[in-house]
């Protein structure tokens, strides 16, 4: 499932490299996983479990993208990934891993 998503992703995020479509079409695709993510979220806190897990880790960056590129709209509609999504970009292990490297 998650390479249809980055697929649709991708044409989301750089729509006007794919001008096929409208960006909202791209948007649709991607929504009906992310619907299926939300769903997903319905009875843990994560993915699996009420803990974070490898699965929530790996597909974190690719709903973080989503978001990214209109986080009003994404928080409108996705009120379980929203807590997920702010629950992981919170969290210490999300904090540690996106310090930045002095140069």
């Amino acid at each position: 499932m998650i390479f249809f998503f980055k697929k649709w992703l991708d044409k989301y995020k750089y729509s006007d490299r794919y001008p096929q479509f409208s960006k909202d079409y791209y948007r649709s695709k991607c929504n009906h996983i992310l619907l299926d993510y939300e769903q997903n979220l319905n009875n843990t806190k994560y993915f699996f479990k009420d803990s974070i897990s490898i699965a929530d880790v790996a597909i974190f960056p690719f709903v973080r993208q989503f978001a990214n590129v209109d986080y009003e709209w994404f928080s409108k509609n996705y009120e379980k990934l929203v807590y997920w999504y702010e629950q992981i970009s919170s969290s210490k292990l999300f904090i540690d891993v996106m310090i930045k490297n002095k140069k």
